[in-house]
């Protein structure tokens, strides 16, 4: 408790100060699983009717240790099921059964997204040397620091499959020229892709 309010910016001010680098890396772990809703919900159908929302939702508490499964169980959509590949059309996102789909796929929550990426990947880059000293320090002593950046990383290197999925349902043209780009940049290089896709239902 004493951590989260510290991370927040609530309960006394006793001098004591969170590593920047730290925090902004827990912040981008909040930004991760919003960008894997977008990537899962619309386009990440699995041949064998496994929903992703469980696992989506999971993920907002435990990261890649709740995806993990989804992952693990996820299998392409069968030749007789192609029909159903493809976004959500205008008249399936319509209801309130539909929000979470709906939300991902807003140009507003893309753009969200996006620049929540861009600013605190900004903060954490130019946090000085002193500060990533210091997270040095943190995840070699801290469990939970290690075990966060683990966490990272791990949604960092399977986020490309899932990237290259949704471009392939969505059929964008120039995946094989920009694809490779977006996902050596972690979490702004998915984030940016579902800017590109936002809004973009049939």
């Amino acid at each position: 408790m004493y951590f989260l309010e510290k991370l927040i910016g609530l309960g006394v001010d006793d001098g004591v100060k969170v590593n920047t680098v730290f925090t902004r890396l827990c912040w981008l772990m909040g930004v991760w699983p919003a960008v894997y809703a977008s990537l899962l919900l619309p386009t990440a159908k699995s041949g064998n009717k496994v929903p992703a929302w469980p696992f989506v939702v999971g993920s907002f508490a435990f990261g890649i240790f709740a995806l993990g499964p989804f992952f693990a169980l996820w299998t392409p959509l069968k030749d007789e099921h192609h029909a159903q590949l493809g976004p959500p059309a205008k008249k399936d996102l319509k209801g309130w059964k539909s929000w979470g789909v709906q939300a991902t796929e807003s140009p507003i929550t893309s753009w969200l997204l996006l620049a929540s990426a861009v600013l605190f990947v900004f903060q954490a880059a130019t946090a000085g040397s002193a500060q990533w000293d210091g997270y040095s320090k943190l995840f070699d002593e801290s469990r939970f620091c290690h075990v966060t950046t683990i966490d990272f990383l791990a949604l960092t290197a399977s986020a490309p499959l899932w990237m290259w999925n949704d471009a392939e349902v969505r059929q964008w043209q120039s995946r094989g020229k920009w694809l490779p780009i977006l996902a050596s940049i972690p979490v702004i290089g998915p984030g940016k892709q579902t800017d590109f896709f936002g809004s973009r239902t049939l």
